[in-house]
């Protein structure tokens, strides 16, 4: 609204009907970077998206597995990069998080984040010779082509 007013009084100041500098009185609101409230997908968006994963490749499982995480849980691309083997208690079927501050929380895991991580794991992911609690899951790390 003050960017149009300052537009109409150069105007009328061109036309010789106001006094030229008067948009200069017209005070500036402050916009502050980041200052309004984050975007976010629509519950349709973000299930094409997952749906849009190609389930014959080993990205597509992978990232199928990520995107679930990310809706489902509301984690942080960090706390999935972060994520190791051991903080996935399968029996439970909880997924331990370290969060902000290094605090942790568990968490449930959703039917079908837990089935598309489980697919990722034992299909996807490469096998590691370190003990499972300090495997790193490797989600962001795949080479596929």
């Amino acid at each position: 609204m003050t960017t149009a007013l300052r537009g109409y009084l150069r105007f009328l100041a061109a036309a010789d009907l106001c006094r030229p500098g008067l948009e200069h009185a017209v005070p500036r609101i402050p916009q502050w970077r980041l200052s309004s409230l984050p975007r976010y997908l629509s519950t349709d968006q973000i299930e094409r998206l997952i749906a849009s994963c190609d389930l014959r490749t080993g990205r597509g499982v992978r990232d199928r597995a990520i995107l679930l995480l990310l809706a489902r849980l509301g984690l942080r691309a960090g706390d999935i990069l972060e994520m190791r083997l051991g903080d996935i208690d399968w029996l439970a079927g909880t997924l331990r998080v370290r969060g902000k501050g290094r605090r942790e929380t568990r968490l449930p895991m959703p039917q079908d984040a837990g089935d598309a991580m489980l697919d990722y794991v034992n299909d996807i992911r490469p096998t590691s010779a370190t003990p499972m609690s300090a495997t790193p899951i490797g989600i962001f790390n795949l080479r596929l082509a």
